[in-house]
């Protein structure tokens, strides 16, 4: 689910293995697999999808559950959404 795929090797990268999680101070991040620099980046047609998602799923609870429903599943459409629209890209 948090694994972008590597650009070079096509390999997925787990963001919270201990090999991409070693690189956090690092200013430019490696493929752990191939060696190549690579830049995490986001895209908003990802996020936006998904935060659509989470928006119809939460005003569906927000009617059947009350509004405890409706802000669990819009702060959580806040924060996965984030997480499923990462990407890896070659460093320039």
């Amino acid at each position: 689910m948090f694994e972008p795929a590597c650009p070079s090797c096509h390999r997925k990268v787990g963001l919270f293995t201990p090999g991409w999680q070693a690189q956090r101070a690092s200013t430019s991040k490696v493929c752990p697999f191939c060696g190549v620099k690579v830049v995490p980046k986001h895209r908003a047609s990802t996020y936006l999808f998904w935060f659509t998602c989470f928006l119809a799923a939460g005003a569906m609870a927000g009617f059947l559950i009350g509004p405890y429903g409706f802000s669990a599943f819009f702060v959580g459409g806040l924060v996965v959404p984030l997480l499923l629209s990462i990407y890896l890209e070659h460093e320039a």
